[in-house]
């Protein structure tokens, strides 16, 4: 754990060095498009009018399994300060979010979303896995997660998409 934290905090202070006003603005447009997981729903919504419905359904499902598990299960059981709780020095750059910082929220439903993209061949799953990654570090550049918290996230993003495609596909679908 020792060596995680020092890790965590050395990662985290080195992006914090890297600071730009063009990348200010490119994080924020991204961490913006992953709130509520609205770019996840758009996904969904053009893959459901261009024909792909049971697919577009999925990729909900999966977006919503996956924040009810990391945001009522998960995260309460963690009581990690976030970044900024922890260093008062840094300017937080968007509104302070609540709650615990581990894992990361964005990070779990992005990867949630885009490993169901990708599992059911799907449009775009390229363009899904830019997107989710730049996600996932613009929480890490607006001092709202620290590394390790993006890393668990995205694992257990991409297991609950694993968990939920593979029931619904051998349970519900076949």
């Amino acid at each position: 754990m020792k060596h995680t934290k020092r890790w965590d905090h050395k990662m985290l202070f080195a992006i914090q060095k890297i600071q730009h006003p063009f990348l200010d603005r490119f994080m924020l447009f991204c961490t913006q498009i992953g709130n509520g997981g609205i770019i996840w729903i758009l996904f969904s919504i053009i893959y459901i009018l261009c024909g792909k419905k049971k697919e577009g359904v999925l990729v909900l499902a999966t977006l919503g399994v996956c924040a009810f598990i990391v945001n009522l299960l998960i995260k309460p059981i963690f009581t990690r300060k976030r970044p900024f709780e922890t260093f008062h020095h840094i300017q937080v750059r968007i509104k302070p979010p609540f709650g615990t910082s581990f894992p990361s929220g964005h990070t779990a439903t992005s990867f949630a979303s885009t490993t169901a993209i990708l599992l059911l061949g799907l449009p775009f799953g390229w363009l899904a896995c830019i997107l989710a990654v730049c996600i996932a570090v613009s929480r890490i550049y607006l001092f709202v997660h620290y590394p390790s918290d993006v890393i668990g996230g995205a694992v257990i993003g991409i297991l609950i998409a694993i968990v939920v495609v593979a029931l619904v596909n051998n349970y519900m679908f076949s």
